[in-house]
């Protein structure tokens, strides 16, 4: 699913789910784990830029996150570790 965005960003695209080869659909709400970075965080979505810059918006760290606050944060696809399945016990 693509939106368009306010004027800041109408030539961008956010997705609300992205795919990375090799690892499970990312949905917004599900828990993903980032290459050297603690803790669980939340996907929110993909975005493109018109100029081809690309980045996942995540909310975290909810689990790990030893002396940090949950924060949103940016990280390059390639950073994603794991997409971690989604459970009932943790609210989204």
């Amino acid at each position: 699913m693509s939106v368009n965005c306010n004027a800041t960003s109408d030539h961008w695209v956010r997705s609300t789910s992205f795919k990375l080869e090799g690892k499970a659909e990312m949905v917004r709400g599900c828990e993903i784990s980032v290459r050297g970075v603690r803790g669980r965080f939340r996907f929110h979505e993909h975005v493109v830029t018109a100029g081809g810059r690309t980045w996942v918006s995540v909310y975290g760290p909810i689990t790990g996150g030893v002396g940090s606050r949950a924060q949103w944060r940016y990280f390059a696809p390639g950073k994603v570790k794991t997409v971690h399945r989604v459970t009932k016990g943790r609210g989204v």
